[in-house]
């Protein structure tokens, strides 16, 4: 063994004014439980595949000037639960593959001064709940989090810096529920295949600057039902929602481009695909603020839309046409892609 090996496993040999520990130094210590190099205030550097293979090691705390983690340290430290990050202030780059195959890990605390997490780096680490994300992350590189079957959550903090979110980021996260991209105020891409296979996801929520999805990024989302693409999206590519074999309804706020096979093997959406850009001259809102000025007994309890035949409710969104007829607004687009007059009157629009 060596003697660098030898200091690691008794901490009190190694030299307490080391900056940088050597590539490989200490992996395949099957007896290392406790990992603390709290006390080493010189320390900034991991080196290179440090910590491999740290079976036991059940416990982790870094010199607190750690500033750099280099590619391959502490993956496969397989007994690991918690991973507190926060408290490292010059710590602002996790490198490729550092945390991969933690099968142990359930709490993952990434802290404020992250901002950048390179590919690979939590691959794999399948017990992981939930994920809070640190409120300087610029970039989520490619599969990230790959593998985390048991991820159910993903928070976003308020305002947050991301720009970007690379390939298979997010694949096979089979427990994610729910999406909400509302706080990621900068991001303005979703990259190829970022959340395949996210079987149990419901609902996404995307945030108001994304203004393309790229190919497969939600390919077999089988639990989703509904979705509402924001004006903002001007593209959806080829296969992107391919395989929702659920979805039923998707609602366009504005003039998106969508690749003919972007909703492939997605029999339940056939008829229910409709664009949802406004109409000049028409007015929209809630059927509550509108039922007033409403025209031809339209105002009146027990009022229906003249396509659906369904009657309007307090929240139903509706929309106005210049000849005063109102309909439900998401019936009448789907009319109006097929014609351009009133359903009613038959005036032209």
């Amino acid at each position: 063994m060596t003697k660098m090996k030898k200091a690691i496993e008794n901490l009190e040999l190694l030299p307490k004014n080391i900056t940088e520990t050597p590539s490989n130094s200490f992996q395949n210590l099957p007896s290392l439980v406790n990992f603390d190099l709290s006390e080493f205030l010189e320390l900034t550097t991991i080196g290179y595949d440090n910590g491999k293979n740290l079976y036991a090691m059940q416990e982790l705390y870094l010199s607190p000037y750690i500033k750099e983690i280099k590619s391959g340290s502490f993956n496969n430290c397989t007994s690991l639960v918690r991973l507190d990050l926060s408290d490292y202030e010059q710590l602002e780059i996790i490198s490729y593959d550092c945390f991969t195959r933690l099968w142990s890990l359930t709490e993952l605390n990434l802290g404020s001064y992250i901002k950048e997490i390179r590919y690979g780096s939590f691959g794999d680490c399948t017990n992981l709940v939930k994920l809070d994300l640190s409120e300087n992350l610029e970039h989520i590189s490619f599969d990230i989090f790959k593998n985390a079957w048991s991820l159910r959550e993903i928070i976003f903090p308020q305002n947050s810096k991301i720009k970007s979110i690379k390939s298979g980021a997010f694949y096979n996260c089979t427990s994610l529920t729910r999406l909400d991209l509302s706080n990621c105020l900068q991001l303005e891409q979703i990259s190829f295949d970022t959340f395949v296979n996210a079987w149990s996801l419901q609902e996404i929520i995307f945030g108001p600057n994304v203004k393309e999805i790229m190919s497969g990024a939600f390919r077999n989302l089988t639990s989703l039902t509904r979705l509402r693409i924001p004006a903002s999206i001007e593209k959806i590519s080829w296969n992107t929602f391919e395989g929702c074999v659920q979805l039923e309804e998707v609602i366009f706020e504005g003039d998106t481009e969508v690749d003919p096979d972007a909703f492939q093997n997605c029999p339940r959406l056939e008829r229910r695909v409709f664009p949802r850009k406004k109409i000049p001259d028409c007015i929209y809102g809630k059927y509550s603020e509108l039922k007033g000025s409403l025209q031809f007994g339209q105002g009146q309890i027990g009022a229906t839309c003249g396509i659906s035949l369904e009657e309007f409710q307090e929240d139903s969104d509706i929309v106005v046409l210049p000849c005063g007829h109102a309909y439900f607004e998401e019936a009448f687009h789907e009319w109006f892609s097929r014609q351009k007059i009133c359903p009613t009157c038959r005036v032209e629009l």
